[in-house]
């Protein structure tokens, strides 16, 4: 049966019943377009590494000729996503809150927005998901159609266990994982996350790895980890993080007939030998990240990213 058949029930005399019936089934009915809002998704890579960063791009086309107001008022849009995995599990969110507030959509208006849907929803397991987005006004649901995305875990190359120092009854768990999403990108992946507590600091993705030798993963005296590896061109890449997920320094090592490593000093100092020529610093780009000169050692105390239960 059709909309356009269910909605002409309302006409007929003595279905006082089946009215009752529409009215609560029109409530939660999911539209993939309509005369109001037309809602449109976008998954950009379907396959994502656990606790990986999985952006989710929706469009919304206002034919309403009105402004939407997007906010946590009755009368107000909005809007959420209804992920399911494998067949009849709905994953929650984290919080109650609308993820959008004081957004207005102008007549006619066209507007696509990015929802990092490991930071909202607990996607904390593997498998197979079935993302929808969908708007929530004037008493209907307006629906896209569904994405899939795949959470897959990585091959793990490295793992390590080392203390905070500001506090002596806290430890973190330093993870490599390798995955390959296409035949031509291989990915090195970095987790952090605090077994105990059972709270994930983060999930990185490093860049391109060629897999001719072991990753190098080693924590300083200050609690920072370092990351060396080998990227495409024969160069080399290191990076520096904090125990709470907050990224300080990104390295490129030019490539050449030396062998980088990471030594330990004795001060407990992380330092890069075997270089094959001075090393090009820059910033983390879009991370707001510290670029110190020589070997990182100062402690920075930040919250970094939180991903839920591990």
């Amino acid at each position: 049966m059709n909309m356009r058949e269910l909605t002409s029930w309302r006409g007929l005399p003595g279905n006082g019943r089946r009215s009752v019936f529409l009215g609560v089934l029109l409530a939660c009915w999911p539209f993939t377009a309509g005369a109001q809002l037309a809602v449109e998704l976008q998954v950009p890579s379907s396959k994502a590494l656990l606790y990986e960063s999985a952006i989710a791009r929706v469009t919304f086309r206002n034919h309403s000729g009105q402004v939407v107001l997007f906010d946590s008022k009755a009368a107000c849009a909005r809007v959420r996503f209804d992920i399911e995995l494998g067949e009849g599990k709905l994953i929650k969110p984290f919080s109650a809150a609308p993820l959008l507030a004081g957004v207005e959509l102008m007549p006619g208006e066209t507007r696509t927005l990015e929802f990092n849907l490991p930071r909202l929803y607990a996607i904390q397991s593997v498998g197979l998901y079935k993302v929808r987005a969908v708007v929530e006004y004037g008493g209907l649901n307006y629906a896209s159609t569904p994405a899939q995305l795949e959470v897959a875990r990585g091959f793990e190359m490295k793992r390590l266990m080392a203390g905070v120092p500001d506090d002596p009854m806290v430890s973190r768990t330093y993870v490599l994982e390798y995955m390959q999403k296409d035949p031509l990108q291989e990915n090195l992946y970095l987790r952090i996350e605090d077994n105990a507590a059972r709270v994930v600091y983060g999930m990185f993705n490093l860049g391109r790895i060629v897999r001719v030798r072991q990753p190098d993963l080693q924590v300083d005296e200050s609690g920072n980890v370092h990351i060396l590896f080998q990227t495409p061109g024969t160069a080399y890449l290191h990076l520096v993080f904090t125990p709470y997920g907050v990224p300080l320094l990104t390295e490129n090592i030019p490539g050449g007939k030396g062998s980088p490593a990471l030594l330990r000093m004795p001060n407990g100092r992380i330092e890069v030998t075997g270089r094959a020529a001075e090393p090009v610093r820059k910033n983390v780009a879009g991370s707001g990240s510290v670029m110190e000169s020589g070997p990182v050692t100062k402690f920075k105390k930040a919250t970094g990213g939180l991903f839920g239960k591990p």
